[in-house]
């Protein structure tokens, strides 16, 4: 029966989830700062939209990278760089 929890892989993911929250927390953060809700409400709402749209778009693009590798590794049954 094959593993599918590589610990290896699941510290790496989360070291690298753990310094895209603080990316996105200083980025959303630094808008408070800088362009805060009571200088220019409008501005700063549309912003903090674009950060949270490209979370999204980012995440969205990851996955489906991520799903392409999976297809093709279980696709051909072995790793691409080994072809």
């Amino acid at each position: 029966m094959p593993t599918y929890l590589n610990l290896t892989v699941f510290f790496i993911c989360f070291r690298e989830s753990v310094e895209c929250s603080i990316i996105v927390s200083v980025l959303l953060s630094f808008l408070k700062q800088t362009l805060g809700p009571e200088q220019d409400p409008i501005v700063y709402k549309k912003l903090r939209a674009q950060v949270w749209w490209g979370i999204g778009l980012g995440l969205l693009v990851c996955l489906i990278i991520g799903g392409a590798f999976i297809g093709a590794f279980y696709g051909l049954g072995k790793l691409l760089c080994d072809i």
